[in-house]
């Protein structure tokens, strides 16, 4: 009985096992649409794949522009080893042309590159220009090189050189705006004595406006990017005279137009809030932003040494005729208004504008003046050059040497 127990208990595990192979076949569309899923999974995650390698693709392609300045800067230090150990930087081998502070960089042209060093005194970049008399222009973000009495110009950052082009005159001078804009003044031809060119940054021509009997000496940009200013001289019945005109690049005609004898215009420039500053040999003058003239302060019996435009203020440094060292400081306001006048000793070097005044340099000083005039002068190597702003320190070059104070 124990081996007919066994048998039937066999058959009934065999009767048992048996009804499950038409379950198999319910279940077959089910595994089916599991495989459609994973297919469309798949799918998913390569677009997500192609989604995140293209932004990392357009991330890196426009890392300059979307990464912040200190980032930059950061990874620069790090990565690129630009730290620097510290002033005083020696120049070497170089004749430095122009010396401009950028916040907290310093921007360097000599006769054969620009290069552009931080607060540490690391070496940022440097860049060779090839420019027999490179004129250096900077505003915000962007400096210009132009190749005065050439045809040449560059345009460039801290990160690249945004633009390089031949425009068609000889260069008497050039001016850059905050956002990239180019104001060229040119030799002209076809019976015109000069003319002006305003280019975007792209190098595409906004504006060209020719002048039959005007030396266009100068030119400057409006912070709003649409107008800028020319100031030009001529000859009118034996005496010579100056003109100042303000221009829209949307228009035709002139916004306002300024003219005086006996008085040679040298520079214009603005200031944030928009006002214009011209300097001219024996006087300057202040526009304010709705054209009319506002002031004009004068230094007669004077021969001007330099002059400085700033955020705050702008300077003239001149010498009474007769004299042959010391001179005085003329300081006027985004207004008009003079802010204060100081005398001074020794040779006149150079002059810059600060954040908070002005930085004059003298063959054997450095002058700083607060907003009210008050000095605070330092003594320094008979050897000082040119003098700029660098962050909360002052730069001064030497003859072999970059030094901070």
């Amino acid at each position: 009985m124990a081996n007919k127990r066994d048998i039937r208990v066999k058959q009934r595990s065999f009767h048992v096992v048996e009804p499950e192979l038409p379950e198999e076949k319910e279940n077959t569309p089910k595994k089916r649409r599991k495989k459609k899923h994973g297919a469309l999974r798949v799918t998913v995650r390569l677009l997500i794949v192609i989604a995140v390698l293209g932004g990392a693709f357009l991330l890196w392609k426009n890392w300059d522009s979307l990464a912040p300045e200190a980032v930059l800067d950061w990874v620069d230090e790090q990565l690129g080893g630009k730290k620097g150990s510290g002033y005083p930087v020696d120049i070497t081998g170089s004749n430095v042309i122009s010396m401009q502070g950028m916040g907290d960089k310093l921007a360097v042209t000599t006769d054969t590159s620009l290069t552009i060093y931080n607060e540490g005194g690391g070496q940022l970049v440097s860049r060779v220009h090839g420019f027999t008399s490179p004129i250096t222009k900077i505003s915000g973000d962007y400096i210009l090189i132009a190749e005065q009495d050439g045809s040449r110009l560059r345009l460039e950052t801290r990160r690249s050189t945004v633009l390089e082009m031949e425009v068609e005159g000889r260069i008497i001078a050039a001016s850059v705006g905050s956002n990239g804009s180019i104001a060229v003044s040119m030799k002209s031809s076809q019976g015109y004595l000069s003319e002006v060119a305003v280019y975007n940054k792209k190098g595409d021509k906004l504006y060209r406006r020719r002048f039959p009997d005007q030396l266009i000496v100068a030119t400057a940009l409006a912070p709003d990017g649409r107008t800028f200013a020319a100031a030009g001289i001529s000859a009118a019945g034996g005496a010579m005279k100056s003109t100042l005109t303000v221009f829209d690049v949307k228009k035709t005609d002139p916004v306002a137009q300024y003219e005086s004898t006996d008085l040679m215009l040298m520079d214009v420039g603005y200031f944030p809030g928009g006002t214009l500053f011209a300097v001219g040999d024996t006087a300057l003058w202040v526009v304010k932003p709705g054209g009319a003239l506002d002031q004009k302060q004068t230094y007669t019996d004077s021969q001007i040494l330099g002059y400085a435009i700033g955020s705050d203020c702008a300077a003239v440094v001149y010498r009474r005729h007769g004299n042959t060292s010391g001179g005085e400081v003329l300081t006027v306001a985004p207004g008009g208004d003079v802010l204060f006048t100081q005398s001074f000793n020794g040779d006149f070097r150079a002059l810059s504008a600060a954040a908070d005044g002005l930085l004059l340099l003298t063959s054997d000083q450095l002058h700083r003046y607060d907003i009210k005039g008050a000095d605070s002068a330092q003594e320094i190597p008979r050897d000082g050059l040119k003098v700029t702003p660098l962050g909360k320190k002052t730069v001064v070059l030497g003859l072999s040497a970059l030094t901070t104070y």
